[in-house]
């Protein structure tokens, strides 16, 4: 009898243990695939996300800058791996200072909606140029507007009335933007009037100045976090900013991570990236 008890269960046992080990196996295997879907090393999947979606874009306004956008979309993702800003912040605000100041050249974009909100004026510094802004500055004083990524943080009342203050996110090219009080307000020297007597568009002190029609909108839709980019077509800017020379191997799988949530209505990453420098 006892000899008939530790058979069955030795037979129990091997039973079980066969049983653990393929379910071990399956779960692995589950867990594999979902691995390679989240971390594809395909690179076509974050080009043809950054394609797709330019192309949309482009449909809504022909003249959106494919440079400055596309720069604008590394930093932003690269700002959001590493909790700077927060993917529930859909807002992407891009000024491609290297073009006209006589262009519409502020761009204000729901990547969620996949829209363009705005397209208007926008002002440089009055040392930064003339017509076009030749030169940027992060100094205080320069009256210069500083290239790079910004923060959008709280609004106030100030001298030019309804106000947003703007936090420096590029070292050593606009981090002093605090200091200088370097804010997005409204103007009345941007606006087509101003070019039309003067050959181009007013210019500020430094600060990112919008037309006073278009203020209270544009506060509303990117205070509180969002990200705004201003573009310039200057190499030692491009090539020294490290929101757009990080880790483009981790860039692209974050990329390609939001590629794959899109079905996902909250917009939201389902994984944490590694998000080293």
């Amino acid at each position: 009898m006892q000899k008939i008890i530790v058979r069955g269960l030795t037979i129990l046992f091997f039973t079980f243990s066969i049983f653990h080990i393929a379910y071990s196996m399956v779960k692995q295997g589950k867990a594999n695939e979902e691995e390679e879907i989240a971390f594809s090393t395909d690179e076509e999947l974050p080009i043809n996300y950054l394609e797709n979606l330019y192309q949309e874009l482009l449909q809504q306004d022909s003249l959106l800058p494919r440079e400055a956008f596309t720069n604008a979309i590394i930093g932003y993702f690269n700002l959001s791996k590493n909790a700077v800003l927060t993917t529930e912040n859909t807002i992407l605000s891009i000024a491609d200072m290297s073009q006209s100041a006589n262009n519409k050249r502020l761009w204000i974009i729901d990547l969620k909606a996949k829209e363009i909100l705005l397209n208007t004026y926008v002002a440089h510094g009055k040392n930064s140029g003339e017509e076009f802004a030749l030169s940027h500055s992060n100094q205080i004083n320069s009256l210069q507007s500083s290239a790079g990524f910004y923060r959008t943080a709280n609004t106030y009342m100030g001298k030019h009335g309804y106000s947003l203050r703007l936090e420096g996110l590029d070292t050593l090219f606009n981090d002093q933007a605090m200091q200088r009080a370097i804010v997005l307000h409204g103007a009345d020297y941007v606006h087509e009037n101003f070019i039309n007597n003067h050959k181009r568009l007013g210019r500020s002190f430094g600060c990112p100045a919008v037309p006073q029609a278009d203020k209270d909108f544009i506060i509303e839709t990117i205070k509180d976090g969002t990200c705004l980019y201003l573009h310039f077509d200057d190499e030692r800017y491009l090539s020294q900013s490290k929101w757009l020379q990080g880790n483009k191997e981790s860039t692209w799988k974050y990329l390609a991570e939001l590629q794959n949530s899109q079905n996902n209505t909250d917009f939201k990453v389902q994984k944490e990236i590694d998000s080293s420098f």
